[in-house]
């Protein structure tokens, strides 16, 4: 361990965890960024005259505010996800259920929702209302589908994804099983 022991000191964003090696007459130190990241190797005065203030991340090196926990609209932001050109990309829950990934910018301008069908207005949230012997519990995007799915709950409690014409027209009114469609006796009594 070199004398100048910089563990626990704070330089710009950048914390020292933990002493890496000497070379040529310099120390070089391993560090936790403010974002989570753990550094490679950094030479100790460069640490201290501020020439690395951060891991090198897009997201640590620009202006662009950390939005992680905050919510815009049906937008709860998750994480940081990745940059593209000058752009930083975050990953975002929708209420809806939906993970997507959305440009920071549009979400601070005003995007508030995923996007997909339902959060934009061009499906009727149907959830809670009962065709038969089920009950619609949330929209379920079913990839390949250009009909609105829904996952339902039967009165037999199976759960089951159904397409919302289905529902809608009267051909499914049960999950299928043998016990909702009276084949097989309920012996509950």
């Amino acid at each position: 361990m070199p004398r100048d022991n910089l563990i626990g000191q704070k330089f710009n964003k950048l914390t020292v965890i933990e002493f890496s090696h000497v070379y040529n007459y310099g120390t070089y130190w391993i560090c936790r960024c403010e974002c989570g990241t753990i550094t490679k190797p950094i030479l100790g005065k460069c640490l201290k005259n501020g020439t690395n203030k951060t891991c090198g991340k897009t997201l640590c090196k620009t202006s662009t505010k950390n939005i992680v926990g905050k919510k815009f609209g049906k937008l709860t932001v998750i994480k940081f996800a990745y940059t593209k050109g000058n752009y930083a990309y975050w990953t975002c829950r929708c209420e809806c259920g939906e993970v997507v990934d959305k440009c920071g910018t549009r979400i601070r301008q005003g995007l508030k929702a995923c996007g997909n069908n339902l959060c934009s207005g061009m499906i009727k949230d149907i959830s809670g209302q009962k065709f038969g012997k089920l009950t619609v519990l949330r929209y379920e995007k079913v990839k390949g589908k250009k009909d609105a799915c829904w996952l339902c709950k039967c009165e037999c409690g199976k759960e089951k994804v159904i397409c919302g014409s289905e529902l809608k027209n009267g051909k499914t009114k049960t999950c299928g099983s043998s016990l909702c469609n009276g084949n097989v006796k309920n012996l509950k009594g």
